[in-house]
């Protein structure tokens, strides 16, 4: 059997049943898919035994290759339509029949999957809605676009809502509205390798503008009615193909959607409700949230007043949630003590006492609804049992879950105690999945059915794909798909195919008969307590195992094996579909760095999610890292020039005069007549209420070549200032400019952090501020690359010519070398030079800034009269140091200058209030 959904021209939509303005966004027309997509289908074939699946394969890979030029979408329909389910299945998605006959020739574990109803059946459909963390602009933009069920809920959704939030979420979620182009990842059908950056992309809007949705975005008051209206247009798609939940299990603001759907709140009381609730948390003071690999019990003695138990996710997967100087001391006291933990993307700490502040009023915000006992039965969070219809209508009920810990590992748990459980994520990203893969109660059951909606924000395969793909995943398990309601605003024709393709012995040309690495046959009548942990993964893949190819892969199958604790593992096994999460990730990335020398960032397990595409990219990374160290060993041999730059190993320092006529040395004019434009004409650190007077004592942290230092002289006499640099060729460049200041300079080659440690320090030698112990390279090319956009548009006119060769440069501007580096804390400054005040404490130190303000202890905070900060705005760290400043009795003001607009990089002042 197959399926398929098609947008060419021969393939109209019937919107005679819905109304016209539930396409259009903003007054525009709907999407003419035809000029974006191709076609995405996914064929489905079924036998009745394995041996007859795979002649019906090869039967059908020899009639595409005989009829090249058929139509690929009505043969899906046709297959679909006119034969019937069997117990052997398979599928692949494709774009067209030369794709199909190549991924099916191959048995390409990357895009044919397969298995048996015998070994697979399954008895309750369980979807899981997952909480904040995982939203990202754009997320479902494809099915916004394109799938009209899906569309109709969220204009529905939003219309709703505009009262309630003054604006269109849709104007958030998809700021190109129903135009929008689709990114390049729109064709791919694979969760390989990560698609290269386009700059053609980049200057448009949608690329520009995404980091300032994706701020607005991450507001609490934002996020959680985009989630909920998200999860619950997922939901109804869904269950309008026939994909239907009989329980449901939700995380945190999940629970919102089950009840919703379990008919307790109608969905305009839902949407009213979770509304005014994340309302409410948005006047609560910023917080912070750390999942982190340990258990209940373990945790126990790690929390304070200020530190709770948020969620209890596994016997070793907890989160613990608190103030945002609380939760970055504790990750620093697990990191140092081994232990794996992640801050989870959040502004407030969840889930813990801080939100009693707003309990009361909630209770009788909740008071206001009318409540029904649950139709479908789904998981209480608080008690991590069946809720009951008492707990559901009861308004202090919510009360607590607004509260008090998550139990969803008890949750989870609960399900795994019922028959042949079949667990579909309803949301974005596949957190929930890998959770309730990696429960130990999964051992217990003879199969691991779990899947997703939609790739996380790291993945750049096209959502259609992904969805298609789990479709036919879960119609490859025994789920039974509604066909004709999927095709009901399509027309196709049925094309009469020949019976031998059906026949149980192949037709033409004989071809090599790829069996299936998994003999379903051998699960028949076996029960859990037979089946092994192995064997129940490979259910999960449904793909075949593929042994490693290289060195590279070989090493890396080996960590995952090891941090997985499975016995094997191929080249095209999913990292989430073995049960992958943050917290695994770390522990891979910690192996990988082991084992390769080489750091990679954590991302690059998320965005490469097989040990073949993460593979490729270490493989590359070690080839580029050894032409490198050849061509340095070269240019060291027959360097020849002054005693500093030969010591240095930096090249092309050169003299030069400022505008304001001091003289320097440096190495980059741009970079150079940036900082200058900023400190001395735009006086950056000298604003919104920032003063300096003769005599102040000044920590200039992240002094690179000096500027601001020269500037403070200048401005401040009889100043005292402590400069910081960690880079040793820019701290000797910094020794210089500063030599003839006429204040009192003092110097620290080292930098400032939280702790007092030596760590690695990443320095990119022609573009020095971008340098950080927080090294991410294309996070720092896309700033650049908006940054010259930004100046382009300011009427710089050289730009225009500089923006044809942005690849190059940036390039050439980001090639890095990696020191050693000192680091210590504020206090430990203040303690070892007898300071008795600061008078201006600034900080630019390319994402280390929070690192630096919890350096300072609790008794050393009254002696900063005021601070300036670059903020670079990752995981809420904006409001995270505002909130974090105005406990510490700041007034604070936040600025993003226009040459950084869509960047995520802001400027913060603080003056202490008498």
């Amino acid at each position: 059997m197959s399926f398929s959904k098609d947008f060419s021209n021969n393939s109209q939509l019937n919107t005679d049943e819905i109304e016209t303005n539930l396409f259009v966004t903003n007054s525009e027309s709907p999407v003419d898919s035809s000029d974006f997509y191709k076609s995405i289908h996914l064929l489905v074939l079924s036998a009745e035994t394995e041996s007859a699946l795979e002649i019906v394969s090869n039967n059908i890979v020899e009639f595409l290759k005989q009829n090249p030029e058929i139509n690929i979408a009505d043969l899906a329909y046709t297959l679909q339509t006119n034969r019937q389910a069997l117990n052997y299945r398979r599928i692949v998605v494709c774009h067209n029949a030369e794709e199909a006959v190549c991924a099916l020739t191959t048995r390409d574990p990357q895009r044919v999957f397969s298995s048996s109803t015998q070994a697979t059946s399954y008895s309750t459909m369980a979807f899981m809605f997952p909480g904040l963390g995982e939203q990202y602009v754009n997320m479902a933009l494809q099915l916004y676009q394109l799938e009209p069920d899906f569309r109709k809920h969220i204009i529905h959704c939003s219309e709703i809502l505009k009262p309630h939030l003054g604006l269109d979420l849709r104007d958030v979620l998809y700021p190109q509205g129903a135009k929008a182009e689709p990114s390049s990842q729109t064709n791919n059908l694979t969760s390989g390798m990560a698609v290269g950056f386009n700059l053609r992309q980049m200057l448009g809007r949608t690329q520009v503008e995404t980091d300032v949705y994706t701020a607005k975005l991450n507001q609490t008051d934002i996020a959680q009615p985009a989630l909920f209206v998200i999860e619950y247009a997922l939901a109804q798609m869904w269950m309008a193909w026939g994909i239907k939940p009989q329980i449901l299990i939700g995380y945190s603001l999940g629970e919102y959607v089950t009840a919703c759907l379990a008919g307790v709140l109608s969905l305009e009381d839902a949407l009213t409700l979770v509304v005014r609730r994340s309302q409410l948390i948005q006047q609560l003071p910023a917080g912070a949230m750390l999942a982190v690999s340990l258990s209940e019990s373990e945790l126990e003695p790690m929390l304070t007043e200020d530190i709770c138990l948020s969620a209890v996710n596994g016997p070793t997967l907890s989160v613990v949630a608190g103030s945002v100087e609380a939760i970055a001391k504790l990750e620093q006291q697990l990191i140092n003590n081994g232990i794996a933990c992640r801050q989870i993307q959040t502004s407030h700490a969840f889930h813990s006492p801080v939100m009693e502040a707003i309990m009361a009023p909630f209770i009788e915000l909740v008071n206001s609804f009318d409540l029904k006992p649950p139709e479908i039965p789904y998981i209480s969070n608080v008690t991590g049992k069946w809720i009951t219809a008492a707990e559901a209508t009861d308004p202090h009920y919510w009360g607590k879950h607004l509260c008090q810990t998550v139990r969803f590992a008890d949750g989870i748990e609960t399900l795994w105690q019922l028959s042949h459980p079949i667990f579909l994520e309803v949301g974005p990203g596949q957190t929930l999945g890998s959770i309730a893969l990696q429960h130990p109660a999964s051992t217990n059951v003879t199969q691991q059915l779990v899947f997703s909606s939609l790739p996380n924000s790291y993945n750049q395969q096209s959502e259609f794909a992904f969805v298609f793909n789990t479709l036919g995943r879960l119609w490859l398990t025994g789920v039974s798909v509604n066909w004709s309601k999927f095709y009901v605003d399509q027309h196709r024709s049925t094309l009469p195919l020949p019976t031998y393709l059906f026949e149980h012995q192949q037709k033409g040309v004989e071809i090599e008969k790829k069996e299936l690495s998994l003999n379903t046959s051998d699960f028949k009548e076996q029960n859990s307590s037979q089946l092994g942990q192995q064997q129940r993964i490979r259910l999960n893949l449904q793909n075949n195992y593929l042994a490693p190819r290289d060195n590279v892969e070989q090493e890396i199958v080996e960590i995952w094996q090891q941090v997985f604790k499975l016995d094997q593992i191929g080249v095209y096994d999913n990292f989430f579909s073995l049960g992958g999460h943050s917290l695994i990730a770390i522990q891979i990335v910690s192996q990988i760095k082991k084992k390769f020398s080489k750091e990679i960032p954590l991302s690059a397990i998320f965005a490469n999610s097989t040990v073949a595409d993460l593979a490729k990219i270490i493989a590359e990374n070690l080839s580029k890292e050894s032409k490198t160290s050849n061509q340095e060993n070269l240019e060291s041999s027959s360097i020849n020039s002054f005693q500093l730059e030969h010591e240095l190993q930096v090249p092309n320092l050169l003299t030069y005069q400022l505008a304001n006529g001091i003289e320097i040395i440096h190495q980059n004019k741009a970079e150079t007549d940036h900082f200058y434009e900023d400190i001395f004409e735009h006086k950056v650190y000298a604003k919104n209420g920032i003063t300096l007077y003769p005599g102040d004592y000044i920590f200039d942290v992240g002094a690179n070549i000096g500027l601001f230092t020269l500037f403070a002289d200048k401005e401040c006499s009889d100043a005292t200032i402590y400069a910081f640099e960690p880079s040793p060729p820019t701290f000797s460049i910094l020794k210089a400019n500063t030599s003839k200041c006429k204040g009192k300079i003092k110097l620290f080659n080292c930098g400032l952090s939280n702790v007092n440690k030596t760590t690695k320090f990443t320095f990119y030698p022609n573009s020095s501020g971008m340098s950080s112990f927080y090294p991410n390279e294309e996070e720092e090319k896309q700033n650049l690359r908006i940054i010259m956009l930004n100046q382009q548009k300011a009427g710089m006119v050289e730009m225009e010519q500089v923006l044809q060769y942005t690849e190059e440069l940036l390039e050439e501007r980001f090639k890095s070398k990696t020191f050693t580096c000192e680091l210590k804390t504020v206090s430990e400054i203040i303690r070892e030079n007898n300071v008795d005040r600061i008078d201006l404490l600034k900080i630019d130190v390319q994402k280390s800034e929070l690192d630096v303000l919890l350096g300072i202890n609790q008794n050393d905070w009254h002696k900063i009269r005021q601070i300036v900060i670059e903020v670079h705005n990752e995981a809420n760290r904006l409001d995270q140091v505002s909130s974090l400043l105005n406990s510490k009795g700041y007034s604070v003001v936040t600025e993003q200058d226009s040459l950084y607009t869509a960047t995520n990089i802001y400027n913060l002042y603080a003056v202490r209030v008498p």
